[in-house]
C-alpha cells in the first residue's frame, strides 16, 4: 500500500514519508499599525462550533430566577442588653404609708435593702429625713417618681429604733403635694418608733434652683411631730426674783451691779460655793460641759437655717447697727452703710468672734474654737479687700434676707459657709452655748451644760431646730434681748451673792 499510512499489524508497521511542511509566519498582531487596518483580511471567516446534547446529558448549570446565588445574610454579633425583672410588691409596705389615687405605694426589691446595721439615732437624738433629686448612683430609701409611683427599699421598718437619716429621693416632674405625702407618712413611721422624736427635713434643690421641699412645710412637718412638752419652752422659764427690775435697786440706785457696803470688793467677784470657774477645770468641768455640748450636738443634727444667720448677725454686727439696717432686703444705701461699717471694723468683728471662740473653749470644744478663730481671720482680711468685701456683704445680706423670710435651707448655709463642714459645726456649737445661757448662766456667766442638758437639753434643742420666727419677722429685738441679757449675767450672779 503505497502513498498510505499502512497498516499495522503482526509484521510491524510501514510509514509513508510525511509531506514536507513550511510553517507560516505569524506576526503578532499587535506589532503592527492600527491605522493600517485590521490585521485580518476581509477574506477571513469565523464560524461558531455546533455543539449538540444527547437526551442523557446533565446541566449543572444555575436556572435563571431560581437557582441564583444568594448573599449570605449578614450576623449582629451585638451583645443582646437583657433587662432585669424589676420585682414589686405591695405586701410589705409599711402600715404607716397608705396609697391613695395620687401616691401608689410600693417595696422595690431591686433597691438597696436597709441594713440592720445602719446608724440608729442616740438617746435624746431626732432623725434626719435628707430629701434630695433622684440619682441612680445614689442609694436611696424611697423613690418618689413623677407618675405617682413611690418605690420603698426593703426593710424601712424593721428597725427597732428610727434611724439617724432617711435618704428620700425625688425624680424630676413630681407632684410637691405626692412628696409632701410620702414625708408625712415617713414622719408617722417614725413617730410610732420614737413618738419624743421630732424629725427634721434636710431639702435639696430641684433643677430649678428651687426647694426640692418648702420652707412653709418644713415648719409645719417639724411643728407636727414636736413633743408635746415643747410647745411653749420659753413660758416654763421662771423669772429671777431676785434680779433687780429695770436695772434699779442694789445700793440705793444706781445700776445694781456696784459693790454693796457689806461685802469685800475683793470676795464680791469670787465663785459661789457651788460654782466652778470655767478656767480652771479643777472638778471636770470642761470634761463636763463638753460632753453635754457633743451630746445635745448630736442630738440636734443640725439647726434651722436662721440661726445660722442669727449668729453671724450677733457676732459680727452690732445691736445698733441692726436696728438702723432694719428688716431685709436691705437698700442701696443700707448696704453701703453695711460695707461702710465691715470696712473700718474689721479687728472688731474679729474680736467679737474670738469672744465666740472663747466662750466655746472654755467648754472644751478646742476644735470649734479653732474653726471660729480662723473664720475671724479671714473676716478681718475680707474686710480689709474692697472686692472681697462687696462679695461677702451681698452674700451676706442676702442669706439674711431669705432666713428672715423663712426660705433660706441647708444648701444655703453651705453656699453661705463655702461648704466648710468644720465652721458650720463650730457655730452650731456656739449658738448652743449662746441660747443655752438663758437657762443657765451659773459659771461666771457661762452656762454649765450638764445641768442645762439634763433639765433642758429637749427644750433647748427643739428650739434651735424650729424657725426660730414666724416668715417675714426680723430678728433684731431677739439680738438685742440676748445681747442684753448676756451683758446683765454678771450681774445676775452678783446680786444672788448679795442675797
Amino acid at each position: 500500500m503505497s502513498d498510505s499510512i499502512g497498516s499495522v499489524g503482526d509484521g510491524g508497521a510501514s510509514f509513508a514519508p510525511a509531506a514536507s511542511f513550511a510553517p507560516a509566519s505569524f506576526e503578532p498582531c499587535f506589532t503592527s499599525s492600527f491605522s493600517s487596518g485590521s490585521c485580518f483580511s476581509s477574506g477571513d471567516s469565523f464560524s461558531t462550533s455546533t455543539f449538540s446534547a444527547d437526551s442523557s446529558s446533565v446541566s449543572f448549570g444555575p436556572v435563571a430566577g431560581y437557582d441564583a446565588p444568594s448573599t449570605p445574610a449578614a450576623i449582629d454579633a451585638t451583645p443582646a442588653v437583657v433587662t432585669p425583672e424589676v420585682k414589686v410588691n405591695t405586701a410589705d409596705v409599711p402600715s404607716a404609708f397608705k396609697s391613695n389615687e395620687a401616691a401608689k405605694y410600693q417595696v422595690n426589691e431591686s433597691m438597696q435593702p436597709v441594713d440592720a446595721a445602719r446608724p440608729k439615732i442616740a438617746d435624746g437624738e431626732s432623725p434626719a429625713i435628707n430629701v434630695q433629686p433622684k440619682n441612680d448612683s445614689q442609694p436611696a430609701d424611697i423613690v418618689i417618681k413623677k407618675d405617682g409611683t413611690v418605690d420603698i427599699a426593703k426593710g424601712i421598718n424593721d428597725t427597732d429604733k428610727p434611724l439617724s437619716q432617711y435618704n428620700v429621693q425625688v425624680e424630676a416632674g413630681a407632684d410637691p403635694k405626692v412628696t409632701e405625702k410620702v414625708l408625712d407618712d415617713l414622719g408617722t413611721m417614725i413617730h410610732d418608733k420614737c413618738p419624743n422624736c421630732t424629725p427634721r427635713i434636710d431639702s435639696g434643690k430641684d433643677t430649678n434652683g428651687g426647694d426640692l421641699v418648702s420652707a412653709d412645710y418644713r415648719d409645719r412637718f417639724r411643728e407636727r411631730y414636736k413633743p408635746a412638752d415643747q410647745d411653749n419652752p420659753d413660758e416654763e422659764l421662771p423669772d429671777d426674783p431676785e434680779l433687780p427690775d429695770g436695772g434699779g435697786g442694789g445700793g440705793g440706785g444706781g445700776d445694781g451691779c456696784g459693790p454693796s457696803p457689806d461685802v469685800n470688793p475683793d470676795e464680791e467677784l469670787g465663785p459661789e460655793e457651788d460654782t466652778v470657774d470655767p478656767g480652771s477645770d479643777t472638778s471636770g468641768y470642761k470634761e463636763r460641759g463638753f460632753q453635754a455640748l457633743k451630746e445635745m450636738s448630736t442630738a440636734m443634727g443640725d439647726m434651722h437655717a436662721n440661726h445660722y444667720s442669727n449668729w453671724m448677725m450677733a457676732a459680727m454686727l452690732p445691736a445698733e447697727l441692726l436696728a438702723e439696717l432694719g428688716d431685709p432686703p436691705w437698700s442701696p444705701e443700707k448696704m453701703k452703710k453695711l460695707q461702710e461699717y465691715m470696712k473700718t471694723h474689721g479687728k472688731d468683728i474679729k474680736k467679737n468672734i474670738a469672744d465666740r471662740a472663747a466662750a466655746l473653749e472654755k467648754q472644751g470644744d478646742t476644735e470649734g474654737a479653732k474653726a471660729l478663730n480662723d473664720f475671724g481671720t479671714n473676716m478681718e482680711s475680707i474686710c480689709n479687700d474692697p472686692a472681697k468685701l462687696e462679695q461677702f456683704s451681698g452674700a451676706l445680706a442676702n442669706f439674711y434676707d431669705k432666713a428672715a423670710h423663712g426660705e433660706a435651707n441647708t444648701s444655703d448655709v453651705h453656699a453661705m459657709f463655702e461648704n466648710n463642714a468644720a465652721l458650720e459645726a463650730a457655730i452650731r456649737n456656739s449658738q448652743l452655748v449662746e441660747t443655752a445661757k438663758k437657762y443657765d448662766s451659773s459659771q461666771g456667766g457661762a452656762p454649765d451644760l450638764e445641768k442645762v442638758k439634763k433639765d433642758n437639753g429637749d427644750k433647748l434643742i427643739a428650739e434651735l431646730q424650729r424657725n426660730p420666727t414666724p416668715p417675714k419677722e426680723t430678728e433684731i429685738i431677739k439680738f438685742v434681748d440676748l445681747i442684753n441679757n448676756n451683758n446683765n449675767a454678771k450681774a445676775q450672779a452678783q446680786a444672788k451673792r448679795k442675797s
